[in-house]
């Protein structure tokens, strides 16, 4: 005996059955195709929605309360910030001890071309 399933949408591993649900529409489906067509229409006497500006919130706040979110979960992810600091330390440290020179030697042309290189 084959298992029935308990909702509307058949498991895929019921080829036999996947023909029949196509054809008859999966119950779920109807019933939220019913309900869209139903919500959509606003009830009788219904005003429409008005705001009185154009956003919720003046920009001034809404820039601050959207720094004060980046912040907050910026600082919790900690070892994502370490990670970066470490090696933003490394790196700096790397390109200070091969271009620390550079700057002093304005006359030594052929030495520049080298020195961009390894950037």
């Amino acid at each position: 005996m084959r298992p029935e399933t308990p909702s509307g949408c058949v498991p895929q591993h019921y080829p036999w059955r996947a023909r029949a649900h196509r054809r008859r529409g999966c119950l779920a489906r109807r019933r939220n195709e019913r309900l869209i067509a139903e919500l959509s229409e606003p009830p009788p006497g219904a005003q429409p929605l008005e705001f009185r500006t154009r956003y919720p919130q003046p920009a001034t706040r809404q820039f601050a309360l959207i720094f004060w979110k980046f912040w907050q979960s910026y600082w919790r992810n900690v070892p994502y910030n370490g990670t970066r600091f470490v090696f933003a330390g490394v790196l700096a440290l790397l390109f200070g001890s091969i271009l620390w020179g550079v700057g002093q030697e304005r006359r030594a042309a052929p030495r520049r071309p080298t020195c961009l290189h390894f950037l």
